[in-house]
């Protein structure tokens, strides 16, 4: 009778969900991509810890797409062109659902007074009834990429930004407005009486909410950076923006009232969440940082530490309820929770859950969702989780290999099981693919033998309980590492190899590089210890740049850091450096590498190259002007190069000035000597020398750049610059 009892509970709690699509909209509703027309990424409820994983959809192909919630329903776009609907309590379809739609990278939005569904999508504005048939669409010319971000719903009017205009429809599809409004890739922000967007080019635009005309003057449009695709929030009479750092807006005025910075993505994926008077953002070097609305000064226990490597796709937003903060982590395929600002546990984590995907972006830009005690989490190629907090009846449970221990010599392996609260637990399903993908269900037992995959390295086990109403469980999961050394002493260690031009040139002199030459230098980093490698930075003591593919290296894996820079004369020497953490334990290593600049040719000044001409019989004529030619018209004058060079620039006349520096050094350059040094200043010569005559009124800044680049010049054909001065 208990078990008839738990199934009819289950098929009741399926259809109250159903039957709720038609009620109003209710404080636990997340409706648009950010909860609220003003984008704040705020929830009004508390979430109980700890977090249990009710739920998981891999149905909908998620790139950068995200969720909405309203009445007990949650609705989901996807890249390939479908709309889903998912009911909460369980997971399961919604009837009539999916639709289609077109290929999109958003987030719909839902009118609950009106029982409309929203989607951008291809050239579109699509919407749909709640049972899944089409309401009306309209076309709004290109939609852009819109990342993650969808229509907003105010007042029960639809905007959208598409096609290089902001609109405003009511819930029949009729147009109220139309306004040129550039951008297509980001969607609007409402607050009062007014709409704000962001150009894309550079511009904070603010636009009437009841007519649609833009504001201008009065300190609008703000002026922001260039090609920022952050979407503006809008609270308390604030604007805030973020592209590199955070700006907060005045939106009356339009005036900055501060900034602060928090090592942000410079294309502005990451948007503000606002609440309890605090802005917080997902930082590009994995922080959650915090700061006070009204002032910007840092909240007490932020930054928090970095819950994922620096620049790893650290572009989602944080959803804030209560005292938490949610937010995915990046690739690590991780929704961590910390505690918000001025709680005890302020810029801490509390928790973290791990979901799954084979696509290495992880929760890239997807951002958590928060209705009625669940946080839904979604990440590229991994679908839909649901997370339901400790209100949810069934508690506990879980799986350890070998009893909790770090690591194994055997591929086979004992795994406890706890199937929590829920006595009523009779099945399991165990997998190492956190989809289960061709396990079946067995008999439930507290123990399990169990083999390992073949190869060593970390090993994930996952299992998932079901009872006889067919209620499932979280997908718990334990890790250790299959190692052919488990418990051996732990010797990290590392390597580097320095390369200059491709020579290993540890000791003086190195390879021969002409002077102004390209050197490309390559760092070699091996993992020659017994444990996995993070937190790997090369550095260089000569202040060159280095780039590196990654901050990881497993067990006797390698890879090549880069480096460049220009030759410069005489001998040269620079010292790499590794660093790394295995195990917590710090390594290092460093590698010398040389080079020799080599300055090719010599110079010679323009006296010598007067006296040496075919026309000058009191020396030896010096045949490099046969390869120009003396005679050879001199760009637009009349005059010969030759005739140029020996004309005196009367009155300062900058352009014979020039043009005698010129002459010389292109005859250098023609007798061997490398122009390395000055090829930028030959470029300009060659351009105003072109441009300009002898006759010109050359005055002014134009005057001070004939000036500059002859001064320049004049150095190198002097050897004070470049290969040298020839002897004598």
């Amino acid at each position: 009778m208990k078990n008839k009892m738990l199934i009819t509970m289950r098929i009741l709690l399926v259809i109250i969900a159903i039957s709720m699509l038609s009620t109003s909209a209710t404080a636990a509703d997340w409706p648009m991509f950010r909860n609220d027309a003003g984008n704040t990424g705020e929830s009004s409820e508390t979430i109980n810890l700890p977090l249990t994983e009710q739920w998981h959809s891999s149905a909908p192909h998620v790139e950068e797409n995200g969720a909405v919630v309203s009445n007990g329903i949650v609705y989901m776009s996807s890249e390939d062109g479908k709309l889903y609907a998912f009911v909460v309590a369980t997971g399961e379809s919604v009837t009539g659902f999916p639709v289609n739609t077109a290929g999109n990278y958003g987030t719909p939005a839902v009118d609950t007074a009106n029982q409309i569904v929203y989607v951008l999508a291809g050239s579109s504005l699509l919407a749909f009834n709640l049972d899944g048939t089409t309401a009306w669409s309209d076309n709004v010319g290109s939609v852009g990429f819109n990342l993650n971000v969808g229509p907003i719903i105010d007042g029960g009017y639809v905007y959208v930004k598409a096609g290089g205009n902001l609109r405003k429809y009511n819930n029949n599809g009729g147009l109220q407005w139309s306004s040129p409004s550039s951008g297509t890739n980001t969607q609007p922000s409402i607050m009062g009486d007014y709409v704000y967007t962001n150009s894309e080019s550079g511009q904070i635009r603010k636009y009437n909410k009841a007519t649609g005309v833009e504001i201008i003057g009065g300190g609008f449009p703000i002026n922001t950076i260039t090609s920022a695709h952050g979407v503006p929030t809008t609270k308390d009479g604030k604007i805030f923006f973020v592209h590199g750092q955070v700006y907060a807006y005045d939106a009356d005025s339009g005036s900055l009232a501060w900034s602060k910075p928090a090592s942000l993505d410079t294309w502005g994926y990451n948007r503000p969440a606002v609440s309890n008077g605090v802005v917080y953002i997902y930082g590009g070097d994995g922080k959650i940082y915090a700061f006070d609305e009204n002032t910007g000064a840092t909240m007490a226990g932020f930054p928090s530490i970095s819950l994922n490597p620096s620049g790893d796709r650290n572009w989602g937003s944080p959803a804030i309820a209560g005292d938490k903060i949610f937010i995915g982590a990046g690739t690590t395929q991780k929704l961590k929770v910390l505690g918000a600002a001025g709680t005890a546990n302020a810029g801490l984590v509390l928790a973290e859950h791990l979901t799954f995907s084979t696509d290495f972006q992880g929760f890239d830009l997807c951002s958590p969702v928060i209705s009625d005690g669940v946080v839904f989490a979604m990440l590229d190629g991994g679908g839909l989780y649901a997370f339901f907090d400790s209100d949810t009846p069934w508690t506990g449970g879980g799986i350890k290999i070998e009893d909790g221990a770090e690591c194994t010599e055997s591929q086979e392996v004992t795994l406890s099981l706890d199937r929590g609260s829920n006595d009523l637990v009779n099945e399991m399903i165990i997998s190492e693919d956190p989809f289960f993908s061709g396990a079946t269900w067995e008999p439930y037992s507290t123990t399990r033998a169990w083999t390992l995959s073949a190869g060593f390295g970390m090993k994930t086990v996952y299992v998932q309980f079901r009872d006889p109403s067919g209620l499932l469980s979280n997908v718990f999961n334990d890790q250790i590492d299959y190692s052919e050394n488990c418990g051996g002493e732990i010797l990290p260690g590392i390597d580097i190899e320095k390369w200059t031009n491709g020579e290993d040139a540890d000791t003086p002199t190195g390879p021969n590089i002409p002077v102004g030459d390209p050197v490309n230098w390559e760092y070699i980093i091996t993992n020659i210890g017994n444990v996995p490698l993070t937190d790997i930075v090369v550095t260089d003591d000569q202040g060159v740049t280095v780039s590196c593919p990654a901050s990881t290296l497993d067990i006797d894996a390698s890879m090549t850091c880069t480096a460049s820079g220009m030759a410069e004369p005489g001998q040269y020497a620079n010292l790499g450096t590794v660093t790394a953490n295995g195990e917590c334990i710090p390594v290092s290593d460093e590698d010398l590498s040389h080079y020799f600049g080599v300055a090719t040719g010599c110079t010679l000044t323009q006296g010598y190259w007067k006296t040496h001409s075919i026309y000058a019989k009191a020396h030896k004529y010096d045949d490099t002007w046969a390869s120009i030619g003396e005679d050879t018209p001199f760009f637009g004058t009349v005059d010969s190069w030759y005739d140029t060079l020996c004309t005196n620039p009367e009155g300062g006349n900058v352009y014979y000035i020039l043009a005698h520096q010129y002459i010389a050094a292109k005859l250098n350059h023609e007798a061997g000597a490398s122009t390395s040094v000055i090829s930028s200043e030959l470029i300009e010569a060659e351009t105003l020398l072109g441009d300009y005559g002898p006759l010109d009124d050359i005055e002014g800044e134009l005057r001070n750049n004939f000036l500059r680049i002859a001064e320049k010049l004049d150095q190198y054909n002097n050897g004070i610059i470049g290969p040298g001065h020839c002897e004598d």
